[in-house]
């Protein structure tokens, strides 16, 4: 039976297997040789009894996070025939059907909720606006989600009266369950992604919710920066929300639990040592997974003690041929819109790996661990790259390795197609 947890933290951003540790081994000391001498017992002495010192039995849980689960569409095709409304109805277990035995056998599982949860309102002004009906909590109740997280650029799609109601629904659902759910409400503090930008309102929702919803618990507040506006983390920002959580906690007569000081960019204060006393929670992700956005496109040469080899990309070749480097005939444009600038090379060995757009999203930027290989583009089930510098002499069917970035990252583990093995798995096996 799966273990509920009643409190949670509903802002983290990493997907783990957790696994207790065992104390460390103890040793008896070594006497010094005189005195062990001293010590032997004689013929007739008894031998002692010395205590058996057991060690602590190692324990291992699962906890499962999940990101961006959106139930519901744009308004224009929110009860569209092929939209998300009318293909799940009021079949809840449809949204996780294919994975809820991973939810229903870990011991923890939490999704990201990418839109608010309600039945009226207006959308705000923006590309992409998403929402489901209130009903739709029970997609998360019926499918052993103990968690989730409204910290999203999709939260405010339909403005404070919306965010309201998705605070409102899980009341609801957590009354109804006998449970208290955490929240951390976000301010815009600049990035313009999610959150409060009026912070006066910010002030007012916390208030409600303190006082209104009393299975819901304000944890705290929180901030988002860089994903969206390039943002950048300051001392400054993190002042800002500190002001923010005093504001709050003076108007609610409490001390908030959290005050969350953004995402892997924010690492960044961490490691110089500028992040002001009183942030106490960053949402870390993509500098664990891949720890490449700080070592290599921020420039610091000092976080080396960041991994970057935890996710491994691998192609199979399934073409190598001669070939001359610029295109033959007159040119339009590419499978995606695009008129790309074609340099001459004369004829140069080139292989294709069964790869493409539709699985990384942009191709160039794949970082190959092949020595001597170079992505030159592809389509959208195509990757060309050029081996002619290769040491190894590539061939149909051998395979090919790449380091991945965010965005790769991101397209690839969405991909129900894309087979993804994990290696201390096997290993154990």
């Amino acid at each position: 039976m799966k273990i509920r947890f009643l409190p949670v933290c509903v802002l983290l951003a990493l997907l783990l297997t957790g696994c207790g540790h065992a104390a460390p081994e103890t040793t008896a000391p070594t006497l010094p040789e005189t005195q062990a001498a001293a010590t032997q017992p004689t013929q007739t002495s008894q031998p002692e009894t010395l205590p058996t010192e057991t060690q602590p039995t190692e324990e291992h849980f699962l906890l499962t996070f999940a990101g961006d689960c959106t139930f519901g569409s744009n308004p224009t095709n929110y009860y569209a025939e092929s939209g998300f409304i009318k293909t799940v109805g009021d079949d809840y277990a449809y949204p996780f059907a294919n994975v809820i035995d991973y939810f229903a056998g870990d011991e923890f599982s939490m999704v990201n909720l990418e839109g608010p949860l309600c039945d009226e309102g207006n959308p705000m002004q923006k590309k992409h606006v998403f929402h489901g009906p209130t009903a739709y909590v029970n997609c998360l109740t019926e499918n052993s989600i103990e968690a989730v997280t409204v910290a999203n650029n999709h939260s405010m799609d339909y403005g404070a009266n919306g965010y309201a109601s998705t605070l409102a629904a899980l009341e609801r659902e957590c009354a109804r369950q006998g449970k208290t759910h955490r929240v951390i409400v976000m301010a815009d503090l600049g990035d313009l992604r999610e959150g409060f930008w009026d912070k006066d309102e910010l002030v007012e929702v916390c208030a409600r919710v303190e006082r209104e919803l009393s299975h819901v618990h304000l944890a705290g507040i929180g901030v988002n920066l860089t994903c969206y506006g390039s943002t950048k983390p300051t001392p400054e920002k993190m002042h800002e929300l500190l002001a923010l959580r005093r504001r709050i906690e003076a108007r609610i007569g409490r001390t908030l639990e959290v005050a969350s000081g953004g995402a892997t960019s924010s690492f960044t204060l961490v490691h110089w040592g500028t992040m002001p006393e009183g942030i106490d929670h960053l949402r870390i992700g993509e500098a664990i997974l891949l720890g490449k956005d700080l070592q290599v496109d921020w420039g610091i040469r000092d976080m080396d003690y960041l991994q970057m080899d935890a996710l491994t990309l691998r192609a199979e070749v399934i073409e190598v041929k001669d070939k001359p480097t610029y295109p033959i005939g007159e040119f339009a444009i590419d499978a995606f819109g695009r008129k790309p600038v074609y340099e001459d090379r004369g004829v140069r060995r080139r292989a294709i790996l069964a790869l493409g757009r539709a699985d990384v999203g942009e191709l160039e930027s794949l970082i190959p661990r092949e020595p001597g290989l170079t992505v030159i583009g592809g389509s959208s089930d195509h990757c060309i790259v050029d081996v002619e510098d290769c040491p190894r002499h590539l061939e149909v069917g051998d395979v090919v390795e790449f380091s991945l970035c965010y965005s790769h990252m991101l397209y690839a583990t969405a991909r129900s197609d894309m087979r993804i093995n994990f290696k201390h798995i096997q290993e154990a096996e």
